[in-house]
């Protein structure tokens, strides 16, 4: 209970633009971590269907497990990185969870391949693709980093990413990016401001 009362008194950092709805955090109490994970497809399921039906069916399996679903943006479309030719469904999410960084990775993996993705070359077509993006504890509502050979925490290449950064804004724009200090809002403010003339 004293988790779900943190919560509340600091619910607009830890989860910016939430509703004030005492009950839900209530849930959360044995939650201690919060993930923001981005979410991708662009390959259609043969029971899901488009890839817009498999990011919403890849978040009602999420709630499913041993992590609950907080926050969600909206879905967007983007444009395909490397040598595949279809478009994108992209979308983010909060995940509140026991889970540690390497079992949240292990999990999401196994997730993935649940929904057909096989990881054997880079920028290929996925049906389902979930990064960890940022990582938090929510009793002290410090935005985390994490290092080892399968992971990185935040993820290396989310400030260069406007499919990533712009769902992420929606959900967690007061978030900082423990490496360069800057909320994720300025950050993606930077990456779509237009560079000046010189």
């Amino acid at each position: 209970m004293w988790l779900a009362i943190f919560l509340m008194a600091h619910i607009d950092n830890i989860m910016p633009n939430a509703d004030n709805d005492f009950a839900n955090y209530a849930n959360l109490a044995n939650l201690p971590n919060l993930y923001v994970i981005a979410m991708g497809s662009n390959r259609r399921h043969p029971v899901h269907g488009l890839p817009r039906q498999v990011l919403v069916r890849a978040m009602q399996r999420l709630n499913e497990g041993p992590a609950k679903v907080v926050r969600q943006s909206s879905i967007i479309e983007s444009r395909p990185i490397g040598p595949s030719q279809r478009s994108y469904a992209n979308n983010a999410i909060i995940l509140a969870s026991d889970l540690q960084p390497l079992e949240m990775l292990d999990w999401l993996k196994n997730m993935e391949s649940e929904f057909g993705t096989r990881h054997r070359r880079r920028w290929t077509s996925r049906t389902l693709d979930l990064d960890i993006i940022l990582w938090r504890e929510a009793f002290c509502a410090a935005d985390l980093s994490w290092h080892s050979s399968s992971l990185t925490i935040p993820h290396c290449h989310m400030r260069e990413r406007d499919f990533v950064l712009g769902p992420v804004s929606q959900i967690a724009g007061l978030w900082r990016d423990p490496v360069s200090g800057l909320r994720i809002r300025q950050l993606h403010h930077r990456l779509k401001k237009p560079l000046s003339k010189s």
